[in-house]
């Protein structure tokens, strides 16, 4: 599984507890105003039980992400080390293109 796989995956998951809590929250308001305290007790152990896996899925969704922008950050330091003057040309081109962009923007030409 690949870890864009692994990522949604993850999501999929975290989201399909979120939809759980959200029942819960629902059975929740329903039962406070039409059952007795038996049922708000097994009620509030499924609640309490869903909120923990969903917290447990939103940790690990953001490891996933974490880890792979990590990755992605390492990737990016190693060609700007590897090639510093090339990555300055980039650097400089780019904020010289910004910045005849915002100048024709300011002056009503764009």
């Amino acid at each position: 599984m690949s870890k864009a796989d692994s990522l949604s995956s993850v999501f999929d998951q975290l989201l399909s507890d979120v939809k759980a809590v959200l029942a819960d929250s629902e059975r929740l308001l329903q039962v406070t105003t039409e059952e007795g305290t038996e049922a708000l007790a097994v009620l509030r152990a499924d609640f309490a039980e869903r909120l923990h896996a969903a917290k447990g899925r939103l940790k690990t969704a953001e490891k996933v992400a974490f880890d792979k922008t990590a990755g992605g950050i390492a990737v990016v330091e190693d060609a700007i080390r590897t090639n510093p003057w090339q990555t300055l040309l980039v650097v400089g081109g780019a904020a010289a293109l910004i910045g005849y962009l915002a100048g024709r923007a300011g002056s009503g030409r764009g």
